[in-house]
């Protein structure tokens, strides 16, 4: 709780006093670090937490498969690992052999307070409450002197430290549209991010097309150098769930035997827009009775949304089972995967449903359409209102031939587009690291 106070204070108060010119007095220092300071092959990944969503998914494959590979000199920093909302995807890295930290403990631990002190120092120019998470990451990366940092999602004072230790090459990894587009836009991120792009060693990644050219026009700069490296699917998620396990839950669920059933998993968001779902659902329930529906996940609107679709008299046919570590499990109990969302970069959701071949109807956004074989492996709907996405999720239920012409070509698409061996390959051609991939995955 502490720590978003002190996100929040920092945010309305500390932010104007971090400029550009801040930024370049720091940047302008030489490096704290000799560039043969560094452990050849040796990487950290950063990510905000390892929470139940999609880039941290990517990050967790990513990790995974570098080890599988042989790069096993690979470890994971997250800002913080605290509580179950913060952790979830902990146990996956363990069972894979990732080391995995927490910023304060790997401070705490692993660097020495004469290294701490040193930095502090370096850090002048910047001012609290920034400071100290830069100061953490500086600190950590010194101690371990990793010759690649692979930083997920937005982190630009884990880039900033990274610049200012001296690390070789540093990689941001963008997983969406730019911060605009969400709460956590502080003002400093557009500055730093335009310095930090024209610092050496630095490259630029977004999972999307659309994620790209929003991030380029954001910063001003040539979409041509942001790097598209599109999202890799864990092959487990190709493989059909067992009949056995589907049934169990459709038995939980108390959901008929033969009805069909129109899902999602998503976080109970605003970006996601729950509320246009559930009108879609409102709308299908008139053409389709015996429909049922279903939404895995958890959010700040669960609470609200429950209470709505009770209120509705909806609850028989309407199930909310709250967060599921089975992806394909339940991916295996739906007829169709719809997602409503406002806002997305390259939705993972969507990439697994598709996988195991589950037909989709998605809104159009962000890097929505990239995802998906418009006509063939499911539904790009243009028009944000509920009557246009029944109608596309009506016409999936209705055609029996269709649906299963796109459960054989949506796993083919995804194997081909977002294969796990084809974003690694890209991933260690990023690196400058060998690739023991065959060429063209």
């Amino acid at each position: 709780m502490m720590d978003l106070f002190l996100r929040a204070l920092g945010k309305r108060l500390m932010a104007p006093f971090l400029t550009k010119q801040t930024f370049l007095r720091l940047l302008s220092q030489q490096p704290f670090l000799p560039a043969e300071a560094f452990v050849p092959g040796r990487i950290v990944h950063c990510s905000p937490s390892l929470g139940a969503g999609g880039s941290e998914r990517q990050t967790c494959n990513t990790l995974s498969g570098l080890v599988a590979l042989g790069y096993d000199d690979c470890r994971l920093l997250c800002r913080s690992l605290q509580g179950r909302e913060n952790s979830f995807y902990l146990k996956l890295l363990e069972r894979n052999g990732i080391i995995t930290f927490n910023l304060a403990e790997a401070v705490a631990a692993q660097t020495p307070p004469s290294l701490v002190g040193a930095l502090r120092h370096w850090l002048q120019p910047l001012p609290w409450p920034y400071s100290e998470e830069t100061l953490g990451f500086a600190a950590v990366f010194a101690a371990w002197r990793p010759a690649i940092i692979h930083i997920w999602q937005d982190m630009p004072l884990a880039a900033l430290a990274a610049r200012l230790v001296g690390i070789p090459l540093t990689v941001l990894s963008w997983r969406s549209l730019s911060p605009p587009h969400f709460g956590y836009n502080h003002a400093y991120f557009q500055p730093a991010y335009r310095l930090l792009a024209d610092q050496p060693g630095l490259v630029m990644l977004n999972n999307s097309e659309a994620g790209r050219n929003d991030y380029a026009a954001w910063l001003g700069i040539d979409p041509g150098r942001i790097r598209v490296l599109r999202n890799g699917l864990d092959p487990t998620f190709l493989q059909c769930p067992e009949p056995e396990a589907v049934d169990a839950l459709r038995t939980r669920l108390r959901i008929p035997a033969q009805a069909p059933v129109v899902g999602s998993i998503f976080r109970l968001s605003r970006e996601k827009d729950p509320w246009l779902w559930l009108e879609t659902a409102k709308k299908l329930a008139t053409t389709s009775p015996e429909c049922h529906f279903v939404i895995f996940g958890e959010g700040p609107l669960l609470r609200q949304f429950r209470s709505v679709v009770r209120e509705a008299g909806f609850a028989s046919c309407f199930h909310l089972p709250g967060r599921t570590d089975k992806t394909a499990v339940a991916l295996g109990l739906f007829d169709v995967f719809l997602l409503c969302s406002s806002t997305e970069g390259t939705p993972n959701v969507l990439i697994e449903a598709q996988g195991q071949g589950v037909p989709v109807v998605t809104l159009a956004a962000g890097g929505t359409p990239e995802t998906v074989l418009h006509g063939e492996s499911g539904f790009v709907v243009q028009e944000r209102d509920a009557n246009h996405c029944a109608a596309a999720v009506q016409r999936v239920l209705s055609d029996g031939v269709w649906r299963k012409r796109a459960s054989e070509v949506a796993p083919a698409f995804v194997a081909r587009r977002f294969g796990l061996a084809r974003m690694l390959s890209e991933t260690l051609d990023v690196y400058g690291l060998d690739n023991p991939l065959p060429i063209g995955c």
